[in-house]
């Protein structure tokens, strides 16, 4: 994939109907039926202390406007090159488990802005995201003799932040009441279970890369 421009409708989305939306999802991937997990008119006072039943985490779409520039999941042999992703409203670059990518002098900017995060579903914003990067075959050797399984290369990364509320439910199972935080997601790159990379499985070099002005930092593990 080389030379792609992406471009998101942030801009189209404003704050305050991101906020409305930002418990909004779809109840199945095969119908447009939508629901809310919270009453769109309850203030962040109210959702704090409101109490939610245990299916919470169980929509098929963790949000209503999370979408990424480019979602990978549990692929291989992928080289995203020289494209620009910019003003997706969740992730410019999703890679769920994924193995064999390249990712090198792209600019991905003014992503994950109206993303509503929501930490139990591991749903996480950011200019690029990794989700367990791994290794696959048998051997679990490259055919190249690369050391890494995933290069993010000479890419600007900048302007990627969060401008929703961060919601984690409170306590374990999944019932409320939820807990904001305020700018915890929005990094340049980030990196979820990192416990994941051990013993070489899914390693990831980010090298030479220029990143700025994004949310809770440039890169997040």
């Amino acid at each position: 994939m080389v030379g792609v421009r992406i471009t998101g409708q942030t801009k189209s989305i404003s704050y305050e109907h991101g906020r409305y939306l930002q418990f909004a999802y779809k109840d199945s991937p095969y119908s447009d039926s939508v629901k809310f997990r919270v009453d769109p008119t309850f203030t962040d006072e109210q959702i704090a202390t409101a109490t939610f039943e245990s299916d919470f985490g169980a929509a098929h779409r963790p949000s209503w406007t999370t979408t990424a520039g480019i979602y990978m999941y549990q692929s291989g042999g992928i080289t995203i090159a020289d494209s620009k992703i910019e003003y997706m409203p969740g992730n410019g670059i999703y890679a769920h488990q994924c193995t064999f990518v390249i990712i090198v002098g792209n600019e991905i900017q003014f992503n994950a802005m109206r993303s509503a995060e929501l930490k139990n579903e591991g749903v996480a914003a950011a200019g690029i995201t990794l989700y367990k990067p791994m290794d696959r075959g048998a051997d679990k050797q490259s055919t190249t003799g690369l050391d890494y399984r995933v290069y993010i290369i000479r890419n600007q990364i900048h302007h990627n932040h969060n401008e929703m509320l961060a919601w984690k439910l409170k306590s374990q199972p999944r019932t409320g009441p939820l807990d904001p935080h305020i700018g915890r997601y929005g990094a340049g790159i980030h990196i979820i279970d990192k416990d994941w990379i051990r013993d070489g499985e899914g390693r990831v070099l980010i090298a030479n890369n220029v990143i700025f002005w994004n949310g809770i930092g440039a890169i997040h593990t």
